[in-house]
């Protein structure tokens, strides 16, 4: 067996980790994630979606938990308010 070379037990070890570690690197708890606070409506804050940035509509914390409104900009949740 050359330098190079792993028996099956250490390949399989190898892909193992690797996968691991892609996997862990991929999963995102959106829970970890801080949002940007763009400005208040109405005595209401609005926050930038932590991962999808301006390419989601504006989230407010409903119930302990960040959901997304029909407003894209903060100045149409204003105009609505």
């Amino acid at each position: 067996m050359s330098k190079l070379a792993h028996s099956n037990e250490e390949t399989m070890k190898i892909i193992e980790e690797n996968d691991e570690r892609h996997l862990s690197e991929e999963r995102v708890d959106r829970k970890e994630l801080t949002p940007t606070r763009i400005g208040y409506v109405a005595g209401v804050a609005h926050y930038e979606d932590p991962i999808q940035g301006d390419e989601a509509p504006l989230m407010v914390m409903k119930d302990g938990e960040l959901v997304h409104t029909e407003y894209w900009e903060l100045s149409d949740a204003d105009e609505n308010a």
